[in-house]
């Protein structure tokens, strides 16, 4: 209670009591570190969070450019089994995908693009054996000269089985842009002139007992019986 200068008591005032220790505040020191350590858990959160987008974005594009570079090997493989082998050749840069294989339109077009060749690809058949025989010595060099002689000999015999040009590789590179910077899939494919293969392989005679099988495959391409 206290009285006023009219001398009456005012009985709203209630007497101060003694603040527990239990029930004190915190100090302006200690709400400004609570404040700066939430803060800062704020921004780690929203960080690993942005990361998570972006690293899910890149992967599903990645995938995409993946399928896309696998979907133009296959119709380099598809032309190469109807085509001549010499005729499977191709250097092409900055290419577009049609609308079937990268659906677009004027409001999103598509974002990737793509670099094609197809090269001959030379198998070293005399390195290879010489190295396995020699180890590593070619005919040129001092006690080489058996393994570059059998390497030489059978480099002759895979020509003759496979042809000149019975292997090429196709190289596919997909591009996009990711930000500031070009992301990029690369894929290759080891193609095989497998019609020339087959001709020579049925050209072969048939070993002893195997005659009909031969026979079967060459007529109906399977040797599965009806």
């Amino acid at each position: 209670m206290r009285t006023s200068i009219s001398g009456k008591t005012d009985k709203t005032d209630k007497p101060m009591r003694d603040r527990r220790p239990s029930e004190a505040s915190f100090s302006l020191l200690e709400t400004v570190i609570a404040l700066g350590l939430m803060v800062t858990v704020i921004l780690e959160v929203t960080f690993i969070q942005g990361k998570a987008i972006t690293f899910g974005d890149f992967n599903r594009q990645l995938t995409q450019a993946t399928w896309l570079a696998k979907a133009v090997l296959e119709k380099v493989e598809w032309g190469s089994r109807f085509y001549p082998f010499k005729e499977v050749k191709a250097d092409l840069k900055d290419q577009t995908f049609p609308q079937d294989m990268c659906p677009s339109s004027e409001d999103t077009p598509c974002p990737y693009k793509f670099n094609l060749s197809v090269e001959e690809f030379k198998l070293p058949v005399t390195e290879l054996i010489a190295g396995y025989l020699g180890g590593g010595k070619s005919s040129d060099s001092p006690g080489g000269g058996g393994a570059g002689g059998l390497g030489s000999a059978m480099e002759g015999m895979v020509k003759q089985f496979l042809g000149d040009e019975s292997l090429k590789i196709a190289h596919v590179q997909v591009t996009w842009a990711e930000g500031s910077k070009q992301a990029a899939v690369d894929v290759a494919y080891l193609l095989t002139n497998q019609r020339y293969l087959d001709e020579q392989i049925f050209s072969q005679k048939a070993p002893i007992g195997m005659e009909t099988t031969v026979k079967k495959i060459q007529q109906t391409g399977s040797a599965r019986p009806k």
